[in-house]
């Protein structure tokens, strides 16, 4: 796969995310890991040196922001589930309060 078809889907799967909830979340992530493993011909300059043969490329910074794109996403969604949950749960405690209880004359 070359470098720009996965940087090509990496920027499709940022588009999509709004509408494909989790699974954007997964694209976005998974792209970004791939595009950070594909870009050695698109690299750019080295911007911080991590060891003599590694170091971070302009390149990779795309990588790490959709995975913080896709991290970011992924923990609205979760609070999102969590507030939904707990509000569920709260409903359902108050109709069972406001019910009447049968057969208990």
């Amino acid at each position: 796969m070359t470098p720009a078809l996965v940087l090509v889907m990496l920027l499709l799967s940022i588009t999509a995310m709004p509408y494909a909830q989790w699974a954007g979340v997964v694209a976005v992530a998974f792209f970004s890991g791939l595009w950070i493993l594909a870009n050695g011909p698109m690299e750019g300059a080295v911007l911080l040196v991590v060891a003599p043969t590694h170091g971070l490329t302009a390149g990779d910074l795309v990588g790490l922001a959709g995975l913080a794109i896709a991290g970011g996403r992924g923990w609205v969604l979760w609070r999102a589930r969590a507030e939904a949950a707990a509000a569920s749960a709260a409903a359902d405690e108050g109709a069972d309060e406001a019910e009447p209880r049968r057969g208990s004359s």
